[in-house]
């Protein structure tokens, strides 16, 4: 578990930040605002767990 958190906390968002830059300044498609709506909601996850761990 500790493994899979790890890499939620580096990866994803080095992911979603590698996802955003592919997007940015392109037309809008409804696949690119898909994967917009996607990227935020990972990231707010990972934040969440972020909070949660800090907590334990």
């Amino acid at each position: 578990v500790a493994g899979g958190l790890c890499l939620m906390e580096y990866a994803l968002p080095e992911m979603i930040d590698n996802w955003t830059k592919m997007i940015e300044g392109n037309h809008v498609t409804e696949a690119s605002q898909s994967l917009r709506d996607t990227a935020d909601r990972i990231q707010n996850a990972t934040q969440t767990m972020k909070e949660q761990i800090k907590k334990t």
